[in-house]
């Protein structure tokens, strides 16, 4: 009798670790597809801005943005898009918070430069300079 307690105490505890370990690999693979859905959405915004839908981009990046508030190249897209729909006060304002997040990003001194220099004020332009550079 003893024997067969045993006997179905392991197989209760087998019979747990199995399922305990379907449920962390279910899990894992919900945490793994996260990064992958993400990159997806970013090839897709890239899509879009590269074949001129700009509009699509834009609400691509926004959407991105809605997620992780601190996703740098959603927000460098979205400046970007930004510019080339001339809305160039929301477009610098991205690119400045794209600069506070990496001060040494080189893409969003560009778009920074980008945006003053379709304001017209070339002068400008050309002489921006971040607090980090200064």
């Amino acid at each position: 009798m003893k024997f067969s307690t045993n006997r179905s105490a392991f197989y209760r505890l087998a019979v747990g670790g199995v399922a305990a370990v379907i449920i962390l690999l279910a899990l894992a693979s919900v945490v793994a597809a996260a990064p992958i859905d993400n990159e997806k959405t970013h090839n897709k915004a890239l899509k879009a801005l590269r074949s001129g839908d700009f509009e699509r981009a834009e609400k691509i990046y926004r959407d991105l943005l809605a997620k992780d508030d601190k996703d740098l190249d959603a927000r460098l897209g979205l400046s970007h898009a930004l510019l080339k729909q001339r809305r160039l006060q929301d477009s610098f304002d991205h690119a400045a918070r794209a600069i506070a997040m990496d001060p040494l990003s080189a893409r969003a001194h560009a778009l920074l430069g980008s945006v003053v220099l379709a304001t017209g004020d070339f002068r400008l332009s050309g002489r921006w300079r971040s607090p980090a550079w200064r």
